[in-house]
């Protein structure tokens, strides 16, 4: 097991490195952040550079002028806008006062260091990338090189003055598996605007698997921005739930253990991902293969000449603002078991009553116990910790029974 583990201290220089070339995408010079993870400690420590230099100055360039920021999203926390074409993300705080916008950052920077750190390939966590507060010199600088970004913001309602996060941007799924949802969930009579809607670009389908639920053919649209796929859902699309509900475990496991938070409020999603596209090896085709056999992927025609790599869709985590520290006791895991009854609708339910929800509970249990003892032990908490995941399980499922018998 310890080959799955990247090394630390590599794994946050090279964390490190990537933050400071994607922000330099977005800005003409980084803003520098420095991880360092403090293995008897709750969190990550998250320092931030203080300065930010520009070759000419602050002035704007045509390019960051057009540069459009268009709403896609909104909750708790903040209003969510696109940085055009790029793939970065502004969230602005609702509330210029609150700290809510700051820790969703730092969880969200420290989930994403544990969840690579433990190589959870399952499920990926949108990269951080930079937090403007008030008065820093960046936010000034960040407003003046984006003339357009105060013009979105005053569009819905925000003052110029509010404070601001940078991520990354998650894809939409592939058009063909928003097609696939359309024929297979969508009511008939909806179909034609569905397929018309499948130019939004931001469109990200939500995974309930703590609900089962049909859609009918009476008045219930198909909103492609706000999609929800319930259990059954899933099951009929061919998605594997076992595999869906394997991937929380594993990474409600990390957020408990090393993160250390309770996952309040956290999301999983469907989004799209660009993954390496495999090309098979020269035995695939036989050693008698005549001239004019074709060699290449299985999938033609192409995106286009050379290309290495293509859009598939995966279950992404997002939304850290509401996720709280825990002790690791007892008490910490009553609140975790509170998080996860608030959040109940995207995790897999004990006491099933069909096959498909009893496999997709089954699945979430063991992964989360398998990677919670792997967690402790390279954690190297007390060993008094090692009985608290069990702990969890058991509560998760006597709080079913308990509503069973009500």
């Amino acid at each position: 097991m310890a080959q799955r583990h990247l090394h630390a201290p590599c794994l946050v220089r090279n964390y490190c490195t990537l933050v400071s070339s994607l922000f330099s995408l977005l800005l003409p010079a980084p803003l520098y952040f420095q991880l360092k993870h403090h293995p008897n400690t709750s969190i990550t420590t998250l320092t931030a550079g203080t300065s930010m230099s520009f070759p000419s100055g602050p002035e704007s360039s045509p390019a960051a002028e057009s540069m459009p920021f268009d709403k896609i999203g909104a909750g708790s926390c903040g209003v969510v806008f696109r940085v055009g074409d790029s793939s970065k993300i502004v969230k602005v705080a609702k509330d210029t006062g609150s700290s809510a916008l700051r820790r969703d950052l730092r969880v969200h920077m420290a989930t994403y260091y544990q969840i690579r750190r433990y190589c959870v390939d399952d499920v990926e966590v949108p990269q951080p990338i930079a937090y403007f507060p008030l008065g820093c010199r960046e936010h000034t600088i960040f407003n003046t090189w984006y003339p357009r970004f105060a013009a979105a913001m005053e569009r819905e309602g925000f003052l110029s003055a509010a404070q601001f996060s940078v991520a990354e941007h998650i894809s939409p799924p592939p058009e063909r598996f928003l097609e696939l949802l359309i024929k297979n969930l969508c009511p008939k009579k909806f179909q034609a605007r569905a397929r018309r809607s499948l130019l939004d670009r931001d469109c990200l389908v939500r995974v309930f698997l703590g609900k089962v639920a049909h859609r009918g053919e009476g008045g219930q649209t198909f909103p492609l921005p706000d999609i929800a796929l319930h259990l059954e859902e899933l099951v009929e699309i061919g998605i594997s739930v076992e595999d869906v509900a394997r991937g929380m475990g594993r990474t409600m496991a990390v957020m408990h253990w090393a993160v250390r938070h309770d996952g309040g409020g956290v999301k999983f999603v469907l989004g799209g991902k660009r993954v390496r596209q495999d090309v098979p090896g020269l035995d695939h085709y036989g050693s008698d293969a005549e001239d004019g056999t074709y060699i290449g992927p299985d999938v033609v025609p192409f995106e286009g000449v050379g290309v290495c790599y293509t859009h598939k869709t995966w279950l992404f985590l997002l939304d850290f603002d509401q996720a709280k520290p825990m002790s690791m006791d007892e008490a910490g895991v009553q609140q975790a078991v509170g998080a996860m009854e608030a959040n109940a609708s995207y995790f897999p339910r004990p006491g099933g009553r069909t096959e498909h929800q009893c496999r997709a509970w089954k699945a979430f249990a063991e992964a989360y116990m398998v990677e919670s003892a792997e967690v402790i032990n390279k954690e190297r908490l007390e060993s008094d910790v090692s009985r608290l995941p069990r702990l969890f399980i058991r509560a998760l499922v006597d709080m079913t029974e308990d509503e069973v018998s009500e």
